[in-house]
This record gives structure tokens, sequence and C-alpha cells, in this order.
């Protein structure tokens, strides 16, 4: 619903530009701190890629994200007791499922993989299905990776310099006892090789490493390229905390957190979002942020401005005043990401001899040979089509009966690595259909009869990503997460402290930033945090410049002609 302006021209301390997770949980960090706050928003529709609509009568759709995993990790939503504000998580648990390769197998290797909080059930689950040898690993492999995992959670609530890092890495390899606990030669193979490779020292069973596999992908990259070993080892820390799915839809997180931040003063505006930076000449041959001037006109002067969209969209509103840190970056964006089809069916998938308890609560993850994933991606870089698509199914509803009403269903089947840009010019839109029905038709080859029950389709290719979400080249994580665009790096080593040299008054935060994509949090947290620091460093600047000043006066007046 559209958001009544208020009246044209005002003032606030800050502006923030966008109103998905992260933009709002930077402002109600400021808020909270006694900022006001201004949240400007394009869209109709609160939340960005985290939001809920209304898809078909009496039934609701999360329009990107689903799945909420590491914000669960973060910290945020008890800081900011979204609790109070309206905020319930339903558990997945069992967090991960991957079917028999085919309904027909038998023995060991028929059995499903299920993967719970509880560790002694997902060993269980591991010894019947692929042996006792792989669930004793697997057992040793959350020990040991759960530390060095939490650590990784720690560095992404931090900014991403050598001293986070270092504050966030040194429990793990610190000295106990005069001895490292790891040492620094193991943990850098580990954390610079690809997933692949560690599951492979790990484990023997191919089911199991492709469950892995296809659960670490989900962050963006192959398993098979380097620092993606961290996005398969996640998984040590779903035993703790497992992924949730907010009730009444992922967009149960943003109306929480616009709740929160109404109650500190702050304010939202839905459908007037930012057209352009307003600047002035700082005095120094350069320029400062003043605040924003909206689609609709609205000039709202504000001290500072924090950008929660794109980067490139960021670059495209300071226009002219853009600095070379802006106007430079060039962060990889890739050709597209993944392509989600949203079906209204009669029933959840079925998959034989399975309960719908073990089965329907998190993550279906329908692959069981690495191979697939190799094959979809080779195909996503030449830019074609998989041959064969890999789906992840999910299916919320089963749990949850606010989504939909009695006998019905919402199925979420998410494949990955499909071009933006085909390299034989085919186009999406009339693509869109047979690509959906191919997806349903991998579901159904693990759940017998699941096409059947399907009532309608609504299909997110990555060009409808990119115009219903504002997602330039349908990449949900708005710059690739390989290693080359992570931590400093992300999205360029000039932009990586938040702050754009060259352009005082402006901060970023979003997927475009340290730790990426994903529901995280993190960085509209820690952009947050940055802007405070500064205002709290600027009055003591001044004070101690004046006080320079003063004394140098002092002393001027006191020396004789």
């Amino acid at each position: 619903m559209r958001t009544p302006p208020p009246a044209p021209g005002s003032r606030v301390d800050v502006v923030v530009i966008g109103s998905g997770h992260n933009g709002l949980v930077a402002a109600c960090y400021l808020a909270r701190a006694g900022l006001s706050v201004e949240v400007v928003e394009s869209d109709a529709v609160l939340g960005g890629a985290v939001s809920t609509v209304e898809r078909w009568p009496g039934v609701l759709v999360d329009r990107g994200s689903s799945a909420h995993v590491i914000i669960r990790q973060s910290g945020i939503v008890e800081e900011l007791d979204l609790a109070a504000h309206g905020l319930r998580y339903i558990d997945c648990d069992p967090w991960g499922f991957a079917p028999a390769p085919s309904p027909g197998d038998v023995g060991p290797a028929g059995r499903p993989l299920v993967f719970s909080v509880d560790l002694d059930a997902t060993c269980a689950s591991i010894a019947e299905a692929c042996g006792p040898e792989d669930a004793a690993a697997y057992r040793r492999f959350v020990e040991v990776w759960g530390p060095r995992s939490r650590a990784v959670v720690a560095s992404f609530g931090r900014r991403p310099g050598p001293a986070g890092l270092i504050r966030s890495f040194w429990p793990v390899g610190a000295p106990s006892n005069g001895r490292p606990r790891t040492p620094g030669g193991e943990l850098a193979v580990d954390f610079l090789g690809s997933g692949n490779a560690l599951l492979d020292r790990w484990f023997r069973s191919e089911r199991l490493k492709a469950a892995l596999a296809w659960f670490g992908a989900q962050s963006g990259p192959p398993m098979s390229e380097p620092g993606t070993a961290a996005m398969v080892a996640w998984v040590a820390l779903l035993h703790d905390i497992p992924p949730g799915h907010p009730v009444g839809g992922s967009g149960g997180l943003t109306a929480a957190l616009r709740r929160r931040l109404e109650s500190d003063g702050g304010r939202v505006v839905l459908g007037d979002g930012a057209a352009e930076l307003l600047t002035r000449d700082d005095g120094a041959g350069s320029r400062r942020v003043t605040g924003v001037r909206t689609v609709g006109g609205r000039r709202i002067e504000a001290d500072t401005v924090v950008a929660a969209c794109h980067v490139q969209v960021t670059r495209e509103l300071a226009g002219d005043a853009a600095p070379p840190a802006l106007a430079d970056a060039d962060p990889p964006i890739g050709n597209g990401f993944g392509l989600v089809v949203r079906a209204l069916t009669t029933a959840p998938p079925v998959y034989p001899d399975v309960p719908a308890e073990q089965s329907l609560r998190g993550l279906q993850l329908l692959c069981a040979d690495r191979a697939e994933l190799a094959a979809a991606h080779g195909d996503w870089a030449a830019g074609r089509l998989p041959r064969t698509p890999v789906p992840l199914a999910m299916c919320f509803s089963a749990d949850d009966d606010t989504l939909t009403p009695p006998g019905q269903h919402v199925v979420t089947i998410w494949g990955q690595w499909y071009p933006y840009e085909m390299a034989d010019g085919a186009d999406w839109d009339d693509l869109a259909d047979g690509e959906a029905r191919r997806l349903v038709a991998a579901v159904d080859r693990y759940a017998p009869g699941f096409a059947d029950s399907i009532q309608r389709l609504y299909v997110q290719t990555p060009l409808a990503l990119e115009r219903e979400l504002s997602l330039p080249r349908g990449n949900v994580m708005h710059v690739e997460m390989g290693l080359a665009s992570m931590f400093a790096f992300r999205p360029s080593p000039a932009l990586s402290g938040y702050r754009v040299p060259g352009l005082p008054g402006l901060y970023l935060a979003g997927a475009s930033t340290h730790p990426g994509g994903g529901v995280s949090g993190n960085s509209g947290r820690t952009s947050a945090r940055v802007l405070l620091a500064d205002r709290r460093t600027l009055p003591r600047v001044r004070a101690a410049t004046g006080q320079v000043l003063r004394r140098a006066t002092s002393r001027l007046r006191g020396t004789p002609k």
C-alpha cells in the first residue's frame, strides 16, 4: 500500500534509500540512537526481496527470500526485540531433506537424508543412508567447523578490515597450553579451498556430498570455486539455530522492522523513492551529501544518507557528484543467478515412504550427484539453459496455515544458474512457462504426482526478478559472491568501509556490501554503527580543532611585534 507522503520539503537527520531488510535494520539502529530517520522506497510494497504479497485470492506468496538463515545467527532479531513487534519464526526442523535418488531404490541407498537440529538424529539418518563411517565423519565435521563457522558469523557482523578479521578468527587459532588450537596453515587451506575439496576430504558418500554441496551453493558460486568451503560448513551452525520462516511469510521480518522503526519515531514512505542525491560544495573543493530529492519532487534535507540499494543505483543517484571511488566502481554482477517458480497446489510434495514431518519443514535438496550441479553451472557459464534442471523445493504452508486457504499450499521451487542473457539471444518472456514446467518435472521425479497437484504457477525468471525487485541482471545477491568480491573487496576495495570516499555524508548498506546477499541484516547494522561512530567523532574533532586554534590565537596575541 502506498504511504501518503508528508508535506513537500522536510528535514531529518538521516534518509535511508530502500526499504529492504538491510535498509530497515540500519534505520532501526539509527532511530534507536535518537536520530530522526525517514526511509524512502520506490516500490508500493515494503521490504524489497524480503516481502510477501497476496499473489492469488487469499494466498500469501513470498516475492524473494523465504528461508531466513544468517539473520537468525546475527543477534539482530534479539537486539531490536523484533518479537515484541510481531515477528514470530517457525523453525525449519528438520532443516534439510534429500530423498533417495529414485523411488525404486532399496537398501541403504534408498534411505533419505534428514538433517535436523538434533545432531544425533542427523547422524543416525546419515548412517542409514550412507553408512556409519560418514555418520561419524559428519559428527566430527560439525565439532571442527562449528567454532570456525561462528568465527565467520562474527566476521559478518564487523567491518571487513584486517583488525575485524583477526578479532573474529583469533579464538579459532588462539594458543591453548602454549600450542595453537588450529595451525594457521591448516586454517588457510580450509578456508581458501573449495567446497568440493572440503567434502572430498571428509566424506565418502556422493549422496551426502551432493546434498551438502547443494546447500552450500545457495550462496551463489559452484562448490568447485576457491573460497567456498565455508559456505558448505555453515551447516554446522544449523544444529544450534535452524533456518526459519516468519509466520505470514518472509515479509513478516520487514513488517516487524517497520513497526520497530515507527515506535522510535522513524517513518517509511512507500511509492516515492529517491530520484537524486542532493549535494553541495563543502568549501574544500569537493561535495557533500545534504539529502535526497524523491521521484514525487520532495526535497528531504539530511545530514547523512544511507543508500541501502544496489551500488549501481547509488552511482546513478549521485550523478555528476559521484567521486571516482563510486563512479569507477564496477563490481562483477554476473549473468543472472536463478529462476523461481511459485506453485499453488492442492497438496505439498509427497516423497515415497517418507513422513511429511521429515521432508517438508526445511529445504528439500533435490540433488543426488554433484555432477548435476557442475553441468548446470557449466550451461550457465556458456549462456545456456540447464539441460538438467536441479531444484530446491520449500513448502512452508505445511506448517503455517496463515499462508493459504484450507486444501491449498504454496510450493517454492528454486532453480539455480539460469542466465539473464542467453548466448542465442532467446527471450525470457517466451521461455518462462516452459522452463517452469521443466523445474516442476524435476521435482516430480522425486515426488511422483506433484505435477498433477498444481493449480497455478507464478514464474520469476532472471528478467522478471530484475523488473519486480529492481535486481540488475536478476542477481539476487547484487554482486557475485566469489572470493574476489567478498570481505574487503565488496563491492570494491575503495567502498568496502560503508563510506563513499570523496562524498562525505553518504553511507552504503545492502547486499552490494559486506557480507553480501541473503537475509542477513549485518550490513545494515554495521553501516549504522559506522555512521554513529562518525557522528560521535565529529564533535570531538571540532572541539580539538577549536582548542588548537584558541591556543594558537592566544600565542599570537602574546607575541611582541
